[in-house]
């Protein structure tokens, strides 16, 4: 069983079901869902996402609203998963058990995304990764990682999370630029503190410093 199996085992024993699980991701996704890739790009295009592990946080949605998904992801257990759930589901897509380092394809998506990946690996290697995305890229391309906030909470809950390094915006910005990217626009979800009663605009504000559970960029090739 591969680690992050037991990580997502380790997550399901906290939770009622697995309806739990898929209304708490979907939930706090679903900025990222629909005011990111909702409002930018429209269906049936094609989506998809290195390292998509369940493929419930973000390509389940996108099945259910009509784009056409892949998956891929090195964890042979985890792509047998992805599987599973699309099948419970009553959800298409396609899933990939490939090392995204060895895949080798002519074919391009409208949009590559990751989500809580890059941060697993070193910096050098982070480079290569993104530039990953962009040779996969016809248009769009999203990296979303965990900020040490994240970590911080995660660790209250007691919660074995695999290790990663913090990254910022600061760092998401000059990767981009270094691959070759052109930036769009920040994406930061998951607050940190109430803001029921802060303006929306605040509260986004506060968000896009960084002080927020979730960051990343929507970028263009």
């Amino acid at each position: 069983m591969s680690h992050w199996k037991r990580w997502f085992d380790e997550r399901m024993n906290e939770k009622v079901s697995l309806v739990d699980y898929i209304r708490e991701v979907w939930i706090y996704n679903k900025d990222l869902f629909y005011d990111i890739v909702g409002n930018r790009i429209k269906v049936p295009q094609e989506v998809l996402e290195i390292g998509c592990g369940t493929a419930l946080e973000i390509l389940a949605p996108l099945s259910a609203r009509g784009f056409r998904v892949t998956g891929i992801d090195k964890e042979k257990d985890m792509i047998e998963l992805a599987k599973h759930n699309f099948k419970m589901l009553g959800l298409k897509g396609r899933f990939i058990n490939q090392d995204i380092f060895k895949f080798n394809t002519n074919k391009k998506f409208d949009l590559v995304l990751s989500i809580g990946l890059i941060e697993h690996f070193s910096k050098n290697k982070i480079l290569e990764l993104v530039k990953l995305h962009k040779k996969l890229s016809e248009k769009y391309i999203v990296l979303i990682v965990p900020t040490k906030h994240q970590r911080r909470s995660e660790r209250k809950m007691r919660v074995k999370a695999p290790d990663w390094i913090d990254l910022n915006f600061k760092y998401l910005l000059d990767i981009t630029k270094k691959s070759g990217l052109k930036f769009v626009s920040k994406i930061a979800y998951g607050d940190i503190i109430r803001v029921d009663y802060i303006p929306p605009v605040i509260a986004k504000m506060i968000r896009e410093t960084g002080y927020a559970y979730t960051i990343g960029i929507l970028c263009k090739v």
